[in-house]
């Protein structure tokens, strides 16, 4: 192939697909859909920090509120948590959330002594939170007060994967 034929063919190709362009600007095409709008219905996931170092997250939403499952139980570190929340802002796979709650938290003391098994740490508690999903990266960070072996107040963090589910 001579370089005048790969010029001239190289020139048609554009001149075609100029002429395509022109032509589907031209047109109006007017989509009606009948889906709905997609919605949040549910999260589920693993997350990290209160109540119990490890824990499980389920959350199910009903348009702006949602209620928020949170805890596990591993042997001596063992909590659950539940929190009623209301959805300030939602943007795409973002959602930003304020949520009170309460829980418990039974961690075991940090000191053992003569191979005996540690006391547990107990704590019942009324919490207020920011909870902040992104695309399921969660963060959860508040503040409780209640009773036990720990002094008032008490500072709350969550951070992991939840999965959002949508409809």
């Amino acid at each position: 192939m001579t370089m005048k034929t790969l010029i001239i063919a190289l020139t048609l190709l554009l001149l075609a697909a100029t002429n395509v362009h022109t032509q589907t600007e031209d047109k109006i095409v007017e989509v009606k859909s009948d889906e709905k709008e997609e919605y949040l219905s549910s999260e589920f996931g693993l997350v990290l920090g209160t109540p119990a170092i490890i824990n499980l997250n389920y959350a199910k939403h009903f348009g702006d509120y949602l209620v928020k499952i949170s805890g596990l139980y591993l042997g001596n570190y063992q909590g659950g948590q539940l929190d009623l929340g209301y959805k300030f802002a939602l943007n795409r796979r973002t959602y930003h959330a304020v949520t009170i709650g309460g829980g418990l938290a039974r961690f075991p003391q940090e000191t053992n002594t003569y191979g005996y098994p540690s006391p547990t740490k107990k704590w019942n508690y009324a919490s207020i939170s920011y909870l902040m999903n992104t695309k399921g990266f969660l963060m959860s960070v508040g503040v409780s007060v209640g009773e036990g072996d720990f002094s008032n107040p008490q500072l709350l963090f969550q951070i992991g994967y939840s999965s959002q589910m949508w409809k």
